[in-house]
């Protein structure tokens, strides 16, 4: 609806004292040199009246301007100081009684309401959040280069020139995010539209704004209830006040989200109506996580502090099954704290199923093995904590607990996440459980997690950060840790100490063939990738190895290991290969 003006000056000034009235009684403040100026013109220019109604009709309720969100100084009512760095806002683009932009009333409902009051033009203008140091990135603090547009060129340091940085990407259709770059060569205002930016990387000569749509994505759903603890305590520290009111409606509780995404170091927001502490409120304690169940409140926590996913797949008893029966790391068998749990057969997958469930009831299990087709056929059940592989050994099968298993399998940890020997980073994992994997129990762990995955290569623990979790690799290109902060990985021992192949079996310098230190630890044909990729895993855990060698279509045909520090090379022999750690 258009509205047009036409009346007294006498007319226009009682409008304003009924105005300044209503505002003192909603607990608007008024700049006094503002105040001053205009009155005692008594608006002799109908723009002025219709910029000082808009400016009121945005302030109540009280909006957040892109100022006060980039500080993150929100309040019930609006200081003089925010009413003052407003004005020029709430004028642009005001023509003719025509608004064609409200540039910083938020959240959209509110805006929508105020600028429909004068012209059918609706107000769609990007509201961006609190600032951010650094870039603006992805979730998993990548950068994102993908629909960013350079708007201005120089420095970006100063609050004027960031102020006119946000001015032009509130301008710009399609705004996803802002970015301001100073005292490097790529200096500037920057424009995101991507999606997929959440946050600033934190980075130096660097500030960035996500929209405020943006940044609702990062708090879980809403939640009946106040914001409470883990134990369900009330938290009443950090706490304020973004508005009175009820905030039952869907309308009232998209407000009051916009408001608290807004509030810098924002953690949690609540709403309450019907009572007499109604309002809207936002969190900064890191304590809240969930909502108390309680009527007439509401919360959403941010979700990066909600529990470990109920969906994390549970601990898998065993590491994956191999050929042979259990044996200790230098390929000695172990008798001790072994129990046979049933007779018979177990060479169908039916039976092995059926003995691997009895094993993990038993108590102390380290390891599981059934033999079918010679006279000690059975299931058994191993409490040994010196098991760590099967030997290859026909009419055995045997299982390692995965907690055992991830000890022997993996190289040391390194600091950061797992690399290719390009140095690149390695995409290709998948994510076992949620949460912060930063302590010495939580490492291990992920570890034992990564154990139990067949063709598991590597395992990589991440805290601190929104890619918190476990992730297990299965590429073989992974050599080793980036050095990075907040991560941890484990290369698949093998390859990291074996990772050149060589044609015969290893020998000297010289060329002559090293006997001593060898220790043969499968006797099966060693020619396929599984075959040889199992024998080097065994070399990997056996004790002070220096070379592995795989042999295949003749008479001593299987996995040795070498311990002798003189082997040098493969010697280029038929049927044979050669590994030199």
């Amino acid at each position: 609806m258009r509205v047009h003006l036409r009346t007294s000056p006498l007319l226009w000034y009682n409008m304003l004292v009924f105005t300044i009235i209503l505002a003192r009684n909603s607990g608007v403040t008024i700049h006094d040199r503002w105040y001053r100026t205009h009155t005692a013109n008594r608006f002799s220019r109908a723009s002025d009246m219709h910029a000082f109604i808009l400016l009121l009709a945005c302030a109540v309720p009280p909006p957040l301007s892109v100022f006060a969100q980039q500080n993150g100084q929100l309040s019930s009512t609006l200081s003089p100081l925010s009413i003052q760095s407003l004005g020029s806002f709430y004028l642009t683009g005001v023509s003719n009684m025509n608004i064609k932009s409200c540039a910083v009333c938020t959240p959209p409902a509110e805006v929508t309401t105020a600028c429909t009051m004068f012209s059918d033009t609706k107000c769609t203008t990007t509201v961006f959040a609190a600032t951010e140091n650094g870039f603006c990135v992805r979730a998993d603090g990548t950068d994102e280069n993908s629909g960013v547009f350079k708007l201005g060129d120089g420095d970006y340091q100063t609050d004027a020139k960031k102020q006119e940085c946000v001015n032009l990407c509130v301008a710009y259709a399609g705004a996803t995010g802002c970015e301001a770059v100073w005292g490097i060569e790529a200096r500037g205002c920057y424009v995101h539209t991507s999606n997929l930016i959440t946050k600033g990387s934190g980075s130096a000569q660097y500030s960035c704004w996500i929209s405020g749509n943006l940044r609702v994505s990062r708090f879980a759903s809403f939640e009946t209830g106040f914001c409470a603890r883990a134990d369900g305590t009330d938290e009443s520290t950090l706490f304020f006040k973004l508005a009175d009111g009820d905030f039952q409606t869907d309308a009232k509780k998209a407000q009051c989200l916009a408001r608290c995404v807004a509030y810098t170091g924002a953690t949690g927001c609540e709403i309450v109506w019907g009572l007499d502490n109604r309002g809207c409120y936002v969190h900064t304690s890191t304590l809240i996580t969930k909502g108390s169940g309680t009527t007439n409140y509401g919360c959403w926590i941010l979700a990066t502090q909600k529990p470990v996913a109920t969906t994390t797949t549970p601990i898998s008893t065993f590491a994956p099954i191999e050929s042979g029966f259990c044996v200790r790391s230098n390929n000695v068998d172990e008798n001790d704290g072994v129990t046979k749990l049933a007779e018979g057969d177990h060479q169908t997958d039916a039976k092995k199923a059926e003995c691997l469930a009895k094993c993990t009831a038993f108590a102390g299990v380290t390891g599981c093995e059934v033999i079918w087709s010679q006279d000690n056929r059975g299931c058994y059940a191993h409490t040994s904590t010196s098991i760590t592989r099967g030997n290859g050994v026909d009419r055995h099968s045997c299982w390692i607990s995965s907690s055992l298993k991830s000890k022997v399998m993996f190289a040391p940890v390194e600091t950061g996440y797992c690399l290719r020997t390009d140095g690149t980073r390695e995409t290709g994992v998948t994510k076992l459980a949620d949460g912060d994997f930063q302590t010495d129990a939580k490492k291990t762990e992920c570890a034992t997690r990564c154990a139990a995955v067949t063709g598991a290569t590597g395992c990589e623990a991440v805290w601190g950060i929104d890619a918190r979790g476990c992730y297990v690799h299965t590429s073989t290109s992974i050599f080793s840790g980036s050095g990075t902060d907040k991560y941890s990985c484990w290369i698949l021992a093998p390859q990291k100490f074996l990772k050149t192949k060589e044609k015969g079996f290893c020998v000297r310098a010289d060329n002559s063939d090293e006997n001593d230190g060898v220790t043969q630890l499968t006797f099966e044909d060693t020619n396929t990738v599984e075959t040889q990729a199992r024998c080097i895993t065994y070399c990997a855990q056996f004790p002070n190895f220096t070379g592995c060698e795989a042999i295949w279509n003749q008479g001593n045909r299987g996995c040795f290991v070498h311990t002798s520090t003189r082997i040098t090379k493969g010697n280029n022999v038929d049927n044979h290969n050669c590994w030199i750690k």
